[in-house]
């Protein structure tokens, strides 16, 4: 479970201004509880997800992200596994630590008059008027049922 919630942070918080310290806190976890160091392959793939997240295009960008998580996720696994039982509980405490003291949040931004959505965004139009905007995705449209014209 930790190595999913470290895995999918690593991701979250690439392209944010959080990266530089976070990604420190990693390769000190990887240095120390992981047993790398710090010119590891580990250690220079984190440097190469920041870069393949930041070069995506819109259409590639959640895919390369879902690559990026599960790799992540499955480094961390491995990582975990070659500790010994008394090292691992402690090591991934601090991950879950690192994790949690790292957590963006919903930390992204859109640009003024722009709204930036995570879930689900409801825009409606009254009065005849038009709503419009730019999505990323699957759309879903529902159109409230006309008055009767014999009840006013």
């Amino acid at each position: 479970m930790i190595a999913a919630e470290a895995g999918a942070a690593v991701v979250d918080t690439a392209d944010t201004e959080f990266w530089a310290p976070f990604q420190q806190r990693v390769v000190l976890w990887l240095t120390q509880d992981g047993g790398q160091t710090e010119d590891s392959e580990l250690v220079r793939r984190l440097a190469q997800t920041a870069a393949d997240l930041r070069m995506a295009t819109d259409a590639e960008a959640r895919a390369i992200a879902a690559r990026h998580v599960v790799l992540w996720q499955d480094h961390f696994i491995a990582l975990l596994a070659e500790l010994g039982a008394d090292e691992r509980g402690p090591a991934a405490e601090r991950l879950r630590r690192l994790v949690r003291d790292h957590d963006t949040g919903d930390t992204r931004t859109a640009a003024a008059p722009s709204v930036l959505a995570g879930q689900n965004l409801r825009v409606q139009a009254d009065h005849s008027s038009v709503a419009a905007g730019m999505v990323n995705g699957d759309i879903h449209l529902s159109f409230p049922s006309a008055p009767d014209p014999h009840r006013g």
